[in-house]
């Protein structure tokens, strides 16, 4: 039985997984909604100071975290990178693993340093445990399935890691329908460990680095859990 190809996108055409599957759905609202409640986990995670409606945030990335607290009655504001970006904020949120989408080492200290100069107050990122990650779920992200209006769409996400460099890996995201590949598309990613990133926040100014032993952090399309790391300045 065949499997036939509809709506790939490549890497001159990218769009991230997340926006391709906000242009399907029917219902936005909702996902506003799951949001608030992924919201309250990291908001419970900025213990040193009280989060007010005067304080700013940005949220980085591809998620509807900016959407829950705006609904909520923040002041955010929405950015896929902060590449170049003089303003700063109060509070930055980075999650979904934003810091391990990077080519190398480097660039995964840059994205650091950038959010670091722009937050005024501290910054929350999540990621998961690579160091004691398990060896069946170094491959696959647990499937995902969402509803719509036209049928069931399964999300699979797929590690290949390098035999280069133990620390990177090329990602594929799958939506697939039926026996039809919707969307797909590969990224560069690499590893990040929480003691990595209490050094790279420390040479960029931080002062407390506190990981959230308690509560975790689901994405919005998936079943895998993330911690929940908070820096302050």
């Amino acid at each position: 039985m065949s499997i036939y190809y509809k709506y790939i996108v490549t890497k001159d055409t990218y769009m991230s997984l997340e926006n391709w599957i906000y242009n399907k759905l029917s219902n936005p609202t909702q996902l506003t909604e799951i949001s608030e409640i992924k919201l309250k986990s990291i908001l419970d995670s900025i213990t040193d100071s009280n989060v007010s409606f005067d304080h700013t945030f940005c949220n980085v990335g591809h998620n509807y975290l900016g959407a829950a607290l705006r609904k909520q009655g923040y002041n955010c504001e929405d950015l896929e990178d902060l590449d170049s970006h003089s303003k700063t904020y109060d509070y930055i949120i980075a999650a979904d693993e934003w810091l391990t989408i990077a080519d190398n080492e480097d660039h995964q200290q840059q994205k650091i340093e950038d959010i670091c100069n722009a937050s005024r107050i501290g910054f929350v990122t999540t990621f998961k445990d690579y160091k004691n990650m398990n060896f069946n779920q170094r491959s696959f992200y647990d499937p995902f399935q969402i509803k719509t209006d036209d049928g069931n769409i399964v999300l699979i996400k797929y590690r290949d890691w390098s035999m280069l460099d133990r620390q990177k890996w090329t990602e594929t995201h799958y939506a697939l329908k039926d026996q039809e590949v919707l969307y797909s598309n590969t990224i560069n990613k690499r590893t990040m460990y929480f003691k990595q990133l209490a050094k790279f926040a420390s040479d960029a100014g931080s002062k407390n680095f506190q990981v959230n032993k308690k509560l975790m952090y689901k994405s919005l399309f998936s079943k895998n859990q993330d911690y929940i790391i908070y820096i302050s300045f």
